[in-house]
């Protein structure tokens, strides 16, 4: 009981001195906390959107698929089933009731004419289903009933300000059966349409930007499919005596070839699965960087610790003098150390709910919100969250505060307190230091031997991490010359106060080492990111220039769309246009491996984007394949055997393989089959890239006429090569301007612990501050002096940084070469940013500890024992 008086009155003598150590804990916590309760909504957000919608349904008859493929209904809905089916669906006595179901893409366009939603969440058509338990709820007018009526989810239509009554324009990816509404329709099947409900589907309706706009059946299947006597699937509803699997086997003896019927909770597993997976990555991915938070913060803990041991050796020593025996003394600044962890954990728990719902908004003004539900946080994620901020808090403090209790109590009375200090040149520590960065070296070393392999990217990463070690247990004793040359510009510039700060800044180097350390990771991550942006870029424009033969590229605008396969119909043969070249795209299993597979003439490929046929013949028959060249070495194959392939919608064959292709074409699949082929064994024609080569001096009638072509085509663009580029770079931005910002909270750290070592060091030194100030040095030069000293550590940390992460781009650069990083590009000026905002974050981090100082009483800090 006295011990933990003692460290809550530890606690409250030294608070403001503790309070930037527990910022650094909070900030840590609340990334880890805020991730857990972001994903644990997330996912309980995506669950109920599923629960209740086709409550009713027991089973689901639909197209036999091996695989679904990767692109989704946004691609088109491929052949379907007979809509006839359902009469013989519903006799078996398992069944009550059989609805057909038409599901494809319908657009809805603004009031400009723009696309709503789309750019990944999905644009749904459907068929209207009003059946009492079938999830859906009119919220309000009615149901669709004629040819030219639409219902739409409420979150659309409440997001564009529509009513029933109001009318609006749909795009649909085929005219197929004609107009339905009596209209012309037109090329690109646009259709004014008039909104006769709202709904609801399932407990909290749709979200994440999805549309849902529904047709009564016979619409849904002409706008949606193109053919009035065909179907996606059938839903049944069946006896409620009987369970799914039996209700679904009833069906089995009169399903055509290449159907199926499935329980309907398999089938709720099917859609819900992919979202829980990337819930997971996404959830890895934040608390990557939670992880690289605390990881600084552990930095600030301990140096923070070693100084208030060491300001408190009088006082410890009392403690044992009086009876206290080490380990209980210990036992009271680590009693100290967990409370900072426990206050720091409550805090960063609560701002960690904060922080998920300052997301979740976000999201929702992007365009992709959830629905509303309560913020999720389980006890389990409350107990991570609590315990990994503890634990850190602990770790961290254990070293310095076992250090700075071993003083006899004898020695540490006396008026030197030097004897807290550890000596900087300790063997232990230059041994552990040697053997991190001998360990590191041969870490990345092995990843860069091993490039290609599944390991390399692993070992790359440990051996920057035992890097990022050995430097922190080497900076005490590699940086006093270090910080003579950081330092030896100040004298001359800024006079006394240059010298006495660089001075200061030298007096401990073992503090300012810790110091300086959390700002080295967060600026090494950050340079390495940046750095492999950059070498990217480069990357990809020089295979740009290398590989793309064609003038013109038509490609689709959404990551989840094709073009519209009459592009190449409509642009071959077009004025100015000498060749056209299409790539289809396709998931198949080669060997047993699942795999992306592209189609295309090899001839056309050729020109138009560098397929370099090495072995084999240039040329396709009607059943052959082509893989790449690394493909073919690592299983051994040769041209002429048969390869086992199956497609999506499980047919088996054999496909002969009549070519080996070198990688760098733009064809970026490992597989390539012939057009016939494709056109035999897949349902839908996903066109990913349409290559156009204008005719010699008519470059720009070609591409007016590809501009031509894509009037009737939405959703589809040309780019030029330069074009190319620029898409690429503005997508490698916003990828690596995420995972930057997501650093910057590893920066924020550092920079709270060069304000916490500063105000700590000044408080040390009142007595000396005192005496500056009454030898004539004014507030002034005594603010100058202690922002040059943060600007030194700053300086200090940010140039192993800057090595360390340029160290590990190149690394990862040399490991990522067969997937196309064949570029190292060092961004001079991206780096010299870095070093430029670690002296900025230097002189932030100093403003208050310096102000502080300047307002002290020159008498009292002088009478300061």
């Amino acid at each position: 009981m006295i011990l933990l008086r003692l460290a809550l009155r530890g606690l409250a003598a030294h608070r403001l001195r503790l309070a930037l150590t527990a910022v650094a804990v909070v900030l840590g916590v609340a990334f880890t906390s805020g991730t857990l309760i972001l994903t644990d909504t997330m996912e309980r957000s995506f669950t109920r959107m599923f629960e209740g919608v086709n409550a009713d349904v027991d089973a689901v008859v639909r197209t036999e698929q091996a695989f679904s493929q990767q692109a989704g209904p946004a691609f088109g809905a491929g052949p379907g089933l007979p809509a006839d089916l359902a009469e013989e669906l519903a006799e078996p006595e398992e069944v009550e009731s059989v609805h057909p179901v038409a599901e494809g893409t319908a657009v809805l366009l603004g009031p400009g004419g723009e696309e709503v939603g789309g750019q990944g969440p999905p644009q749904i058509g459907t068929t209207w289903h009003g059946r009492p338990g079938s999830g859906i709820t009119l919220t309000a007018g009615r149901g669709p009933e004629g040819a030219g009526e639409f219902a739409l989810d409420e979150g659309t239509a409440a997001d564009q300000g529509l009513e029933p009554g109001d009318r609006a324009v749909l795009r649909f990816p085929d005219p197929g059966g004609g107009p339905v509404d009596g209209s012309d329709g037109g090329a690109a099947d646009e259709r004014e349409m008039e909104l006769t409900g709202v709904f609801r589907a399932g407990e909290v309706g749709m979200a994440a930007g999805a549309t849902v706009a529904a047709f009564e059946p016979e619409t849904a299947r002409r706008l949606l499919l193109g053919d009035p006597d065909r179907v996606t699937e059938f839903h049944l509803v069946g006896d409620d005596a009987k369970s799914q699997w039996q209700i679904a086997d009833s069906v089995a003896p009169v399903l055509p070839l290449g159907a199926e019927s499935l329980p309907m909770d398999i089938v709720r597993d099917e859609e819900t699965g992919p979202l829980l997976e990337v819930l997971g990555f996404f959830e890895v991915f934040l608390l990557t960087f939670a992880g690289i938070a605390l990881f600084t913060a552990s930095f600030l803990i301990a140096n923070t610790f070693a100084v208030l041991v060491a300001r408190r050796v009088r006082e410890l020593a009392l403690l044992r003098a009086v009876g206290a025996s080490q380990a209980q003394v210990r036992a009271v600044v680590m009693g100290e150390a967990l409370g900072v962890g426990l206050v720091g954990s409550a805090l960063g728990l609560a701002a960690g709910a904060a922080l998920a719902r300052g997301v979740l908004a976000a999201m929702g003004a992007a365009g992709v919100g959830l629905p509303e539900v309560p913020l999720r946080l389980t006890g389990t994620s409350a107990a991570i969250a609590v315990a990994v901020g503890v634990g850190v808090t602990l770790a961290a403090a254990y070293v310095p505060v076992r250090r700075g209790t071993r003083v006899p109590p004898v020695a540490a009375m006396r008026d030197d307190t030097g004897a807290t200090t550890a000596p900087v040149t300790g063997a232990g520590r230059v041994a552990a230091g040697s053997a991190a960065a001998v360990a590191g070296a041969a870490a990345t070393t092995g990843g860069v031997l091993l490039a290609g392999g599944d390991a390399a990217p692993w070992l790359v990463g440990a051996g920057a991490a035992l890097v990022l070690l050995a430097l922190a247990a080497l900076a005490p004793v590699l940086g006093r010359p270090v910080l003579h040359a950081v330092g030896a510009p100040l004298p001359r510039l800024w006079g006394l106060p240059g010298r006495l700060g660089r001075d200061n800044a030298l007096r401990s180097p073992r503090r300012t080492a810790a110091t300086a350390m959390a700002l080295t990771v967060g600026l090494g991550l950050v340079a390495a990111v940046a750095t492999l942006s950059a070498s990217a870029e480069e990357s990809v424009d020089r295979r740009i220039d290398e590989a793309m033969g064609a003038d013109l590229a038509v490609v689709a605008e959404g990551f989840d769309r094709s073009v519209p396969p009459q592009v190449v119909d409509e642009v071959d043969g077009a004025p100015g246009v000498a060749a056209v070249a299409a790539v289809r795209v396709g998931q198949l299993e080669v060997a047993g491996a699942p795999s992306m597979a592209s189609s295309g003439d090899p001839g056309r490929l050729a020109r138009a984007a560098s397929l370099d046929v090495v072995e084999g013949g240039a040329d396709f028959s009607e059943a052959g394949m082509m893989v790449a060249q690394d493909v073919a070495d690592e299983r051994g194959w040769r041209v002429g055997r048969d390869v086992p392939v199956v497609f999506p919608d499980g047919t088996e064959a054999e496909l002969p393989l009549e070519g080996v292709y070198a990688a760098g074409s733009m064809v970026a699949s490992d597989h390539l089959i012939s057009p016939e082929a494709y056109t035999e064994y897949f349902d839908e024609d996903l066109v990913a890239a349409v290559y156009v080569t204008a005719e010699p001096g008519a470059a720009d009638r070609a591409r007016a006429a590809v501009d031509t072509a894509l009037e009737d085509a939405p959703g589809a663009e040309v780019l030029d090569r330069g074009e190319m580029k620029e898409r690429n770079r503005e997508s490698l931005a916003r990828l690596t301007g995420t995972i930057s910002a997501m650093l910057v909270l590893s920066v924020v750290i550092a920079g709270l612990g060069i304000a916490n070592t500063l105000a700590l060091s000044a408080s040390e030194r009142v007595r000396e501050i005192g005496l500056l100030r009454a030898v004539g040095l004014s507030r002034v030069g005594l603010r100058r002096m202690i922002r040059l000293e943060a600007v030194v550590i700053a300086v200090f940390g940010a140039l192993p940084g800057l090595g360390v992460g340029l160290l590990f781009a190149w690394a990862l650069h040399k490991v990522l070469e067969d997937d196309g990083i064949v570029v190292f590009a060092v961004p001079a000026g991206t780096l010299a940013a870095l070093l430029g905002a670690s002296v900025v974050i230097g002189v932030l981090a100093s403003l208050w500890p310096a102000w502080r100082a300047s307002r002290l009483d020159v008498l009292k800090a002088i009478a300061t024992e």
